[in-house]
């Protein structure tokens, strides 16, 4: 069962999925909370089948590529990693509400936290998150806590050092870049551009290139290989790549990070996975 909708409804419908004996596809975030994490882990355990996250970078074959050099130590040990997720179009209410949501860094930004710790290798251990509104009055957001812009410092357990950059609405279109720097050299994943092509008919305009306007365009291929990889695990009884801990992880960091605004302060991870 692939399940796409809002996250509150994620754990009884993953629930009852796994009750029947459906492997289940869950796309981020997987849930609002570690205990609901936790509980959806448990059921699919129990029921013996198979649980894959929606994280689709982690099959996009330039992240792929990327993390295979990463592996091979290319450029180093990795010490601090740049990502970002800039995404035209404004939230539905739900999901820019904390109290229905975890808000954009869980909605749009949770593949973010996924990429920072797939890339660095390590789980996270402090973070710190500043938010901004920029555009909520023109969009006649009222919403309680609602921001559009975030920055989020990360610290890791093996020392290393990551931040996260959202933005969203974002007018120029969708934006998913990410910046490795390791001790030997430097790695960068994707560009603005959006394809290999440069247009010019006025020497004052200047050149004209196409950006991505929407994530299908950018990720189009990474959809279709995390289904095929879902499918190919069901056929083989493998585990999947993107796994129901990383999903906990990437929830662990968006509580922190939330907690972090709210609370004007540096958050350690161990308050929120052991609270």
């Amino acid at each position: 069962m692939v399940i796409t909708t809002p996250t509150p409804t994620h754990l009884p419908i993953a629930t009852l999925a796994a009750q029947n004996k459906k492997h289940v596809f869950l796309e981020k975030p997987m849930a609002l909370s570690i205990a609901e994490c936790d509980a959806i882990m448990k059921v699919v355990e129990q029921n013996s089948v198979l649980l894959q996250l929606g994280f689709m970078r982690r099959f996009d074959p330039e992240f792929v590529t990327a993390a295979h050099r990463i592996e091979a130590g290319e450029i180093g040990q990795p010490m601090m990693i740049k990502t970002n997720t800039h995404g035209p179009g404004l939230p539905p209410p739900w999901a820019r509400d904390l109290k229905t949501s975890n808000g954009m860094l869980a909605e749009v930004n949770s593949h973010d936290w996924d990429t920072l710790r797939w890339l660095m290798g390590s789980s996270l251990e402090r973070v710190y998150t500043e938010v901004a509104n920029f555009k909520g009055p023109a969009n006649n957001v009222d919403t309680p806590n609602f921001y559009d812009n975030a920055l989020v410092n990360v610290k890791f357990k093996n020392g290393g050092l990551g931040m996260i950059s959202g933005v969203c609405p974002c007018g120029y279109g969708y934006d998913a870049r990410v910046e490795i720097v390791g001790e030997k050299g430097i790695l960068q994943i994707s560009e603005l551009k959006g394809q290999s092509l440069v247009v010019c008919t006025d020497r004052d305009q200047g050149l004209i290139t196409p950006i991505f306007r929407t994530w299908p365009e950018r990720f189009k291929w990474a959809y279709i290989n995390e289904l095929e990889h879902f499918v190919t695990c069901i056929q083989d009884e493998t585990p999947p790549r993107a796994s129901g801990v990383d999903g906990r992880w990437a929830v662990a960091g968006v509580l922190a990070g939330t907690k972090s605004f709210l609370e004007q302060r540096p958050v350690y991870l161990r308050e929120i996975i052991d609270a």
